[in-house]
């Protein structure tokens, strides 16, 4: 189930853009586009942990920090592409501090749609169970 919801969020980002152009997504769709891009990769972490038998209990510690499940990832064995790996770095300490989640907070960091895109894709691909269109 997580590997499905960790594609719906990323073809919910595709959907959010679709048809804006670079200055729209920046002026309006910055927050909302990057939220659900971390879901996405929070959720196909998570996934993967618990192909391993990995419980709620024991994913509570990790829960939305990237860099963290990443890590026990890696641990467990997965193959994670250095795109994938490198979106998480950058975007990490903003997911896990909520920044995509509530105004207010500091101006968290931007990696442009195509790329972030691109960075994601083969990842998400690997995990999706029923594939992705």
């Amino acid at each position: 189930m997580m590997a499905e919801d960790a594609v719906g969020y990323f073809l919910a980002a595709k959907e959010v853009i679709a048809g804006e152009g670079p200055v729209q997504i920046i002026a309006h769709y910055r927050m909302s586009f990057n939220f659900l891009l971390g879901q996405c990769c929070e959720l196909a972490l998570k996934a993967m942990l618990v192909s391993k038998g990995w419980d709620r209990k024991r994913l509570n510690p990790v829960r939305h920090d990237l860099m963290g499940l990443l890590a026990e990832a890696k641990k467990e064995g997965f193959t994670i592409t250095s795109d994938f790996a490198e979106y998480c770095r950058i975007m990490g300490d903003a997911h896990k501090d909520f920044d995509f989640r509530y105004s207010g907070h500091a101006s968290p960091p931007w990696i442009g749609h195509d790329d972030a895109f691109k960075m994601l894709e083969s990842q998400i691909r690997a995990i999706a169970p029923f594939g992705m269109p």
